[in-house]
Formats: structure tokens, sequence, C-alpha cells
């Protein structure tokens, strides 16, 4: 396990490296500023859990950008992107420092609940998962989602695509997701279906956000860099359609919520289940409980009613992500691509077996 100090260089470093030059400065200047003599610092100072996989430097992100959105202090928000003191670095620290004593409370309060960026982009590579599933067994899909936050990725046939210069999805749509693609475009076919033929779609998190409130829709904002603004219009966008949907997140522990919706999966679909970004987040004994029921879903599958497992988790390095498709009958594990975190660029394999 890593120090704290270690694990915000660590993550400032990966900030700069994928675009988030400011990110990654508040995080060294909340590094710097912290001690003991303030509650705050102290409940980050002595971090009992691993810092690392608790995502604990995005958790205080998170809670700096929470206060900004929230107008509860208008000095942080004068040195953050739109601000009247953005820029300023000296001002930035100053900022920092006072948020962190005038606002400590609420910021030991956005420590309690790991990061959920939702980040909407990765839907950009799970689609081409999606499709290879459509493709595979000719199916229609009953999506099922574990961590789906916001489940913004859960209505990933809304939104319209370029995928390796291949079209798809809705005209109408108002999110156009174009991530820098290598390797040939995934299994569409000559003619895919579009829309896709979702017939049933339902997700779980612990702490699901309700994007129906502005309360909801500020707290999944927070945890986009503030720097960013392509993602933060993306994920605008997504939560304007998810808004209109009558799709609502199921407030449960992933092992009862799957094993309960397996048992009632449809017989004449392909059920997938599907993750981004959330294993990190799970105990051992959960990822064990939830291997077991993937692999009794797995030999319970049949040409009718094939079952899939869809995850874009951290590959072995943690230096980019790794989508992963298995599939049965058969329990066929491939690997689909490498991708960037956040969607920006994906590596197709496609074919990748072990």
């Amino acid at each position: 396990m890593i120090s704290v100090r270690q694990h915000f260089e660590e993550q400032a470093a990966q900030c700069a490296a994928i675009g988030s030059p400011f990110t990654a400065r508040v995080l060294t200047i909340v590094l710097d500023r912290l001690d003991r003599d303030r509650s705050v610092g102290r409940a980050i100072l002595d971090w009992p859990g691993d810092p690392r996989p608790d995502a604990l430097s995005l958790r205080v992100a998170g809670g700096l950008h929470g206060l900004v959105l929230s107008g509860d202090s208008p000095i942080l928000a004068a040195a953050y992107p739109g601000g009247a003191r953005f820029g300023d670095d000296g001002y930035l620290r100053e900022a920092i420092d006072h948020a962190l004593g005038e606002n400590g409370a609420r910021l030991e309060e956005a420590l309690a609940s790991p990061p959920q960026t939702n980040e909407v982009a990765r839907s950009g590579v799970l689609a081409g998962g999606f499709l290879t599933v459509l493709a595979v067994t000719g199916r229609p899909l009953s999506l099922l989602e574990i961590g789906a936050s916001g489940g913004l990725n859960l209505l990933w046939d809304h939104y319209r695509y370029d995928l390796g210069g291949v079209a798809w999805g809705r005209a109408e749509a108002k999110l156009h997701l174009k991530p820098t693609w290598q390797g040939p475009p995934p299994g569409l076919g000559p003619a895919p279906v579009e829309p896709a033929p979702v017939i049933a779609r339902a997700g779980c998190d612990h702490s699901p956000i309700d994007l129906h409130s502005a309360a909801g829709r500020r707290r999944l904002r927070s945890y986009i860099w503030a720097d960013q603004v392509d993602r933060l219009g993306r994920i605008d966008a997504a939560m304007d359609v998810a808004a209109q949907s009558d799709l609502v997140i199921d407030k449960a522990d992933a092992v009862d919520w799957l094993a309960r919706k397996l048992a009632q999966r449809p017989d004449d679909a392909a059920t997938v289940l599907f993750h981004s970004v959330v294993w990190q987040y799970l105990t051992g004994a959960s990822k064990a409980a939830l291997s077991k029921i993937i692999g009794q879903a797995g030999q319970e599958a049949s040409a009718e009613a094939p079952f899939a497992w869809l995850r874009m988790e951290a590959d072995a390095r943690a230096e980019a992500a790794e989508l992963r498709l298995a599939l049965w009958p058969g329990g066929d594990d491939r690997l689909l691509a490498r991708a960037c975190y956040h969607g920006r660029w994906v590596d197709w394999c496609g074919d990748e077996r072990g």
C-alpha cells in the first residue's frame, strides 16, 4: 500500500498526462497545505484504507469542485476555470487553503464516497463490445450494469458514434462520440441495426445519482475535472438524455442485486452484464461472489439466451483500461480493446484470446 503523499503525487502526474494540468496543480497544492491541525487534514493524511484503489485524491478533487459548482465557496470559484482569478497560482493556493479551513466539514463529507465519474465517453469504448455481442449472437440485448452511478452508459444506444470511420447510432442524438481509433472498426457488419435492439436495461449502485435533480447533476459534474470543458459538455448532454428517460438506478449491493436480476433474465435475449472502472472499488469477497454468480450464469446460457460479461477496467499496469468480453455458451474470453480511461482513444484488438 502506497502512502497518501505518493498517491497524490502519482495522481497529479496522471491528471497532467491525460489533459488536466489544473487538477494536477490542485492536488499538488492540497498535498502541500494539508496538516493535522485541521480535521479534514487528519481525515486525508490518516486515511485508513489504501488511497490508490480508494481514489482518495479524486474524492478530494471532487469535493473542491463541488464547492465551486454549488456556489458555497466564491473564493475558490474565482480561482477555477471561468473565475476572475483563474491562472493566478498564488491566489489558487490561498483559495484552497481557505476551503480546507472554512469548508472542511463539506470536504470530509465528500471523502465518504468514491468518485462517480460516470464518464460517458466510455460508451465509445463499450459500444464496440455491445455491437460485438449483437454480431456474434444475433439476439436483442438485456443490459445489467453494476456501479452504474447515474446510468449514463446504460443509455449508450441513445448516442451517435464514429467508430473507426464507421458511423452508427441515432442520427438525431444530441451526443456524438468519436474516439481516436486504431485498428479495424468493431463487429458492425455491412448493415448494422440502428438503434440497437435493447429490450431491457437496469443498473445498481451503492449510492446512485438522481439525474432528475439539480443536486444530482451537480454532484456528477463535480467529478469531472474543471479544466476539461469537452468532458463537461459531454456529460451535460448525456444527463439531459438521462433526465428525459424513465431509467432509475437501484440502490443495492452488487452481489445481491446481480443474483436476483440474473434469476429473472429473459430466455430470448442476450443478457449483458457490464461495468466500467468499478472492479477496483470492490472488496475481495465481493469480487469472488460476483465471479461465482457470473460463472453460474454462464453455465446456464444457451444459444437462444446467451450471457455476456463486458468489462472496461484497469489493465495490469493501470496505465490504461482493457475492454474484455466473455461470452457463453462456451465462455470464450477475449481482449477487445485497450482504451483511455476517459474514452479519448481506442486501440481495437477485436479477437485476442486469453
